[in-house]
This record gives structure tokens, C-alpha cells and sequence, in this order.
């Protein structure tokens, strides 16, 4: 290999990673619950279903709930499945 493409791979390489490391993935900090549903509807979370759940609401800030679906579609039932 020589000197010029040894020094533009490894240019390539840097860059890549210092990108690849400032990238924050939402699911990467905090407490998260998978809450499963059998139909297609909407649905409502009270106090008592989140707490029968074992979610200790006494510590949680409303405003910081967030709810993330999968574009409509079933996730897989184990984390190494496919999916899209």
C-alpha cells in the first residue's frame, strides 16, 4: 500500500469514528418499558396501569414521558430478530 492511500485511509478511518462517537441514540440513557398491545386502537395510560407495571411514578417528571412507536408494525418479541 502505499504512503498517499495508507494516509487517505487512515483520514477516512479518523473521521468515521469521531463522527460515529458524537452520535446519541435516544435509547441510550433512561429507564424504558416495552408496553405490548393485541389490537390496532388507542389507548390510554393512567396512574394505576403504569403503576401496576412496576413503574415507580412517585420520581417521574410528566414531561419527560415520551412514547415511541415502530411505524405502525409489531416489534419482534426478541431483540435479535430483524428489524427494520
Amino acid at each position: 500500500m502505499k504512503k498517499t492511500q495508507f494516509l487517505l485511509f487512515f483520514f477516512i478511518f479518523i473521521f468515521f469514528k469521531i463522527a460515529l462517537s458524537q452520535y446519541n441514540s435516544v435509547l441510550s440513557s433512561g429507564n424504558w418499558y416495552k408496553i405490548a398491545t393485541n389490537q390496532n386502537s388507542v389507548y390510554k395510560l393512567d396512574y394505576s396501569d403504569l403503576n401496576s407495571m412496576g413503574i415507580d411514578i412517585s420520581d417521574v417528571n410528566i414531561s419527560n414521558i415520551k412514547i415511541y412507536g415502530n411505524g405502525g408494525g409489531m416489534l419482534p418479541s426478541l431483540n435479535s430478530d430483524f428489524r427494520y
